[in-house]
């Protein structure tokens, strides 16, 4: 049996997080931050794929993303933003609103052993 792949989820919408988490746990372990700190602050070398919103209060999505490549640790970003994808460097984006499958459908893909470097 393998392990499950990591996802952070780094959304200050608690609605989201909620929808994510629900969307995502049946094929990960799914851990959750409030703000870009507290998401950082979960990051370790166990995460695959981060799902970050671009707008939060604090540590904005882009300085979260900024600060991950400086980093440690090597996960795939998933942005996911009502702004335009112009400008930002990540794997993937998913535009606001998407559905549940569209998100699970980017992180699998990212986390699939092929993805990783």
């Amino acid at each position: 049996m393998s392990r499950r792949p990591t996802v952070l989820v780094v959304d200050d919408d608690c609605g989201c997080r909620r929808l994510y988490e629900r969307s995502l746990s049946e094929q990960f372990r799914v851990r959750t931050a409030s703000t870009g700190r507290e998401g950082l602050d979960r990051l370790d070398e166990q995460v695959a794929v981060v799902v970050l919103d671009r707008e939060m209060p604090g540590l904005s999505g882009e300085e979260v993303l900024d600060r991950i490549k400086e980093g440690p640790y090597d996960p795939h970003v998933v942005v996911a933003s009502s702004l335009p994808p112009t400008g930002i460097d990540r794997d993937a984006t998913l535009q606001k609103p998407f559905t549940p499958s569209a998100l699970v459908e980017a992180v699998t893909e990212l986390a699939s052993p092929d993805q990783r470097v």
